[in-house]
C-alpha cells in the first residue's frame, strides 16, 4: 500500500510546487510594458529593439539603428503628416531618453525628412517638467501630453 501511495503523493507535492511558480506570479505583468526595460544601455541591442518595437506607430516602423560608441539611435518611419512626424518624434524621443540611460541623439527619419533630437534640447523643452522622472508610461504619457497641447512650442522645438 505504501508504494502505491507514494508515487500520488508526489504528485500532489509536485503539483502544489508548480502551481506556486505560475508565470503570472513571477513574470513581469503588462502593466508595466515599456517600462520593463528602464535602465537599459545602448549595447544592449535586444532590449533596444524591444523599446523602439513598442514605440507607436508600431506599424510605419520600417527600421532602427543603433551606434553605442556615438550614443544615438536612428528610427525610420514611413512618411506621415508633419503634425504626426512632430508628435511621434517628441513621444518616441521622450520614451528612448527615459528608458536608455546612455542615448544622447536620436535620429528621426520620415522617408525625405530628418529631425535630430538631443537629450539636453528635449530636456530644456520640458521646462524641468521632470519626464525623466516618470514612473510609469502612463505617468511619462500624461508629461508628454501636457506639453504637447502647446501647438506653438511644438513648432518652436522643431524651427518650424
Amino acid at each position: 500500500m505504501v508504494v502505491k501511495v507514494a508515487p500520488f503523493i508526489l504528485f500532489i507535492c509536485l503539483t502544489s510546487v508548480l502551481a506556486g511558480c505560475s508565470p503570472e506570479e513571477n513574470s513581469t505583468t503588462d502593466d508595466e510594458g515599456l517600462f520593463l526595460y528602464k535602465g537599459t544601455i545602448l549595447s544592449d541591442k535586444q532590449n533596444v529593439g524591444a523599446i523602439i518595437r513598442g514605440l507607436q506607430p508600431q506599424e510605419k516602423l520600417e527600421s532602427f539603428s543603433i551606434y553605442p560608441e556615438e550614443e544615438q539611435v536612428t528610427v525610420r518611419y514611413s512618411q506621415l503628416p508633419l503634425q504626426d512626424e512632430h508628435t511621434i518624434s517628441i513621444t518616441n524621443a521622450s520614451f528612448l531618453f527615459n528608458l536608455i540611460k546612455d542615448v544622447e541623439k536620436i535620429l528621426f527619419r520620415f522617408d525625405d525628412r530628418r529631425y535630430t533630437i538631443y537629450k539636453e534640447d528635449l530636456q530644456e523643452w520640458y521646462n524641468g517638467d521632470g519626464y525623466q522622472n516618470a514612473s510609469d508610461e502612463t505617468d511619462l504619457y500624461e508629461i508628454i501630453q501636457d506639453n504637447l497641447t502647446d501647438h506653438q512650442k511644438v513648432e518652436g522645438f522643431f524651427g518650424d
